[in-house]
């Protein structure tokens, strides 16, 4: 776990965070450590799960647009933890949500369905903020008997229905397609993978950049997309030492 206030500052500077905080406060929370989730058929998400009393109904909470979930919800888990089972996961196309082919609110309710279904989660309460209030609905629709309840904030039962919405909805579906093209790009993900071995490892010989965009590649015995055992690692340290790091 480690506290976002302290990540800003470390990132920001104390000047920068000073300003930002004049105009909104970030609390410092904890945040809980998360896991994969595969949900078969669909695809893997990013989970993060507190347990709350024994006995404890469950709570899911689904994210904002543009979002992921502990970026919405960061704020409120540990309070709402108290007395519930919080579950918060990344909707498809967010953060490390399911990748697929198409977006559809549909699809995402579904993957809600398939969380509650993976976890076992006895008809949660659904609570969902701006686009996850509204795949709540579509949740309680199209799942009728997996739903306990609905908390529904800035939301809306349709949408789209004047020119100003139109626009904004439209611009949201083509930036969300032109960052998953982006994504798919070729120099993008070397781009990528070469940030990873200058920002990860201690003074990456140009070699070892190179080979970091190369599928199955090492960088000083540890693989190139294998950034959770980059960031364990101490400077210096072997591979073993690496991937062994508690």
């Amino acid at each position: 776990m480690y506290k976002l206030g302290h990540c800003l500052g470390a990132s920001l500077g104390d000047s920068v965070r000073s300003r930002i905080r004049d105009y909104a406060a970030v609390p410092d929370v904890q945040i809980p450590e998360g896991r994969w989730l595969t949900l078969p058929r669909r695809g893997r998400t990013w989970l993060t799960e507190l347990e709350g009393p024994p006995g404890a109904p469950a709570l899911m909470l689904l994210h904002a647009v543009g979002c992921t979930g502990m970026l919405t919800w960061f704020p409120a888990v540990h309070e709402l933890a108290k007395h519930y089972r919080v579950v918060v996961f990344d909707q498809r196309w967010h953060g490390r949500g399911i990748i697929s082919e198409s977006f559809s609110l549909h699809d995402c309710a579904d993957d809600v369905a398939a969380v509650i279904t993976e976890l076992e989660l006895d008809r949660p309460i659904v609570a969902g903020y701006s686009m996850g209030s509204v795949i709540a609905q579509r949740v309680w629709r199209q799942h009728p008997d997996l739903v306990g309840g609905l908390v529904l904030a800035a939301t809306t039962d349709h949408f789209r229905t004047n020119s100003r919405e139109v626009i904004f909805h439209s611009g949201m579906e083509f930036s969300m397609g032109s960052l998953r093209t982006l994504s798919k790009s070729r120099t993008v993900r070397w781009a990528s993978r070469s940030t990873v071995a200058i920002v990860l490892w201690p003074s990456p010989s140009p070699m070892s950049i190179r080979s970091a965009g190369t599928p199955g590649s090492t960088v000083n015995g540890i693989p190139a997309w294998d950034t959770t055992a980059a960031r364990r690692a101490p400077a210096g340290s072997s591979a073993e030492s690496a991937r062994t790091a508690p």
